[in-house]
């Protein structure tokens, strides 16, 4: 229950801040990150899809991703836990790491107002377009693990 509270309040923060942001109509950069409470952050993207080729895939250990799309389309690549190929050294103070295969990799495709979440050592790779190149908006989430 301890968990599912914490994934709970994440979100409840993250949809409290985009609507202050819609009402207000403040402008933010893609990658403007702002802190609500400690252990985790949120960052507000509108970035254009690209073809899978042109993209790598991401891992964290501390920190789990709740991907939530605003506007538009996007793929996501992703796998199991420990299915990450060909990566690169960790970037432990970012807590990151880029690689190039996923193995046994699965794929989702979310519209406005669908979320995707990924767990420490859950390889994924978002933003991949379907047929054309779309702009998109979303809002990435990092809670910190230890807290569920």
């Amino acid at each position: 229950m301890h968990a599912k509270r914490n994934i709970e309040l994440a979100v409840i923060h993250a949809q409290a801040a985009l609507e202050l942001i819609h009402v207000a109509g403040v402008k933010l950069h893609s990658g403007q990150v702002w802190d609500f409470i400690s252990c985790h952050h949120q960052e507000l993207l509108h970035i254009q899809t690209q073809p899978a080729q042109a993209k790598r895939a991401e891992l964290h250990a501390d920190y789990i991703d709740l991907q939530i799309l605003l506007a538009g389309e996007e793929t996501i690549h992703d796998g199991l836990y420990n299915s990450a190929r060909q990566c690169d050294e960790w970037h432990r103070e970012e807590d990151y790491q880029r690689c190039d295969d996923i193995e046994h990799c699965q794929r989702v495709t979310l519209q406005a107002e669908m979320f995707a979440v990924f767990f420490p050592g859950e390889p994924h790779k978002p933003g991949i377009q379907g047929d054309e190149p779309g702009d998109i908006k979303k809002a990435v989430v990092k809670v910190k693990a230890c807290l569920v």
